[in-house]
């Protein structure tokens, strides 16, 4: 059986942050100011294994993404993994062993959610290269802005057992490399690169191919609940972002072929395999009604 995870208190490391990708790039009125915008900068370690392996490339746009379909949502549960959920109980998640999880907006915070956020995670790997953030959310959607451009879809993994609340979309492991574009600063998340890769689990309508740069606006959360009003765009952003100096240094490759590369590491395997598992407690999403009530322990 998989043990329950340990939620700790917030703790901080050098050169890196909680990473949420979608809540940057989107602009979203789904409490996109409010909800944080925050990456992780290459480490000094990584820096130096980067710089051996001869650096950042530029972006190649005319590379063919290879997207994969499949019904087989991402790997199994190992038996030392250990089932995280939400204080309120709203998202589980299967946590591989020596990843961590801390709270940085639920029950235990010192002072209030920001205006539409109810609560903010971020899961880190044993090594601290790797930072995901889990955001849930409520309020209008929007999806205009800025955003990064699509260099390549590395990997595109339909999860058919993740609920989707949409009758015209799917719910997808969006693994994709991205490039700075003139029009948005990618440093928050990135440092001084101006490439990384994404990976989140968001909703993509039908419409949309995820090899398409359409994509990268489109797929921007992944939506809780069909019930409206009530529970208006209750909304869940599970995303990581990592800046290309870092991809580069776990795989001993560069630029484009560092971010294939990446798909055979441990490290890939796990975040497959955990963010794969996710799972949306529709019947603890609470009535939000005109309020953003924080998060309250789960029974």
């Amino acid at each position: 059986m998989r043990r329950q995870a340990t939620v700790r208190g917030r703790r901080t490391w050098t050169g890196l942050a909680a990473a949420s990708l979608v809540l940057t790039v989107a602009g979203c009125d789904a409490g996109a100011d409010s909800a944080g915008t925050s990456g992780q900068a290459p480490t000094a370690a990584s820096a130096s294994a980067s710089s051996s392996a001869g650096g950042s490339t530029e972006p190649t746009p005319s590379v063919t993404a290879s997207a994969r379909e499949s019904g087989d949502s991402g790997q199994p549960p190992q038996a030392d993994d250990e089932v995280f959920t939400t204080e309120a109980g709203t998202v589980s998640l299967s946590i591989p062993a020596g990843w961590t999880v801390d709270c940085e907006v639920c029950s235990a915070s010192s002072d209030g959610p920001p205006a539409g956020v109810t609560e903010r995670y971020t899961i880190t790997d044993k090594d601290d290269d790797i930072v995901v953030g889990l955001t849930t959310v409520s309020g209008a959607r929007g999806g205009d802005g800025a955003y990064p451009t699509l260099v390549r879809t590395v990997a595109a993994e339909r999860l058919d057992d993740v609920t989707s609340y949409q009758d015209d979309a799917s719910v997808y492991l969006l693994t994709q490399h991205l490039a700075e574009s003139e029009d948005f600063d990618m440093s928050p998340l990135w440092g001084e690169a101006t490439e990384g890769l994404s990976v989140q689990v968001a909703d993509l309508p039908h419409a949309v191919d995820p090899e398409s740069p359409e994509s990268v606006q489109a797929a921007w959360i992944h939506l809780m609940t069909d019930d409206h009003p009530a529970k208006d765009f209750t909304g869940l952003y599970l995303s990581t972002s990592i800046a290309l100096p870092v991809v580069e240094a776990l795989t001993a490759e560069q630029g484009d072929e560092a971010m294939q590369a990446f798909l055979s590491t441990t490290e890939y395997r796990e975040l497959e395999r955990m963010m794969s598992s996710v799972e949306v407690h529709e019947d603890a999403i609470p009535d939000f009604e005109n309020t953003y009530p924080s998060a309250t322990p789960s029974s």
